[in-house]
């Protein structure tokens, strides 16, 4: 569980972090759609934050929260490649495979967050 903690906590604000700065400058030209593509990406972060600190204690909702949280990342990985106003450094011909590759991602941190759910109810 420590990788999906790392992911939410480390990996989505980082990234969010990235995003913005890189958006802020050309904010004006872009208008309302990249405001709010910006808003819900930053939702969807405070989201990740929120999930990986349910992590470290024992909140009955935590793996429900790192679920719901890797999930949103994986559709907003997916809605950037393909439906996104803001600026993306994608090289031409690789939104495919990068978006194989950001399900694969999404796949495998679901699985341990179900892994450790079954592991946590099997001990007392």
């Amino acid at each position: 569980m420590r990788l999906v903690w790392a992911y939410l906590l480390v990996w989505i604000p980082v990234s969010f972090a990235f995003e913005l700065l890189s958006a802020l400058s050309s904010l004006a030209m872009r208008g309302l759609p990249a405001i709010v593509e910006l808003a819900v990406h930053a939702l969807v972060a405070g989201l990740s934050v929120a999930a990986s600190r349910m992590l470290e204690g024992t909140a009955p909702a935590r793996f429900t929260a790192a679920a719901s949280a890797v999930a949103a990342n994986g559709v907003v990985a997916i809605q950037s490649l393909y439906w996104t106003v803001l600026p993306r450094d994608i090289p031409p011909g690789s939104r495919t495979l990068r978006a194989v590759l950001d399900v694969a991602v999404m796949v495998f941190l679901l699985l341990l967050v179900a892994s450790a759910r079954r592991k946590s109810r099997e001990t007392p």
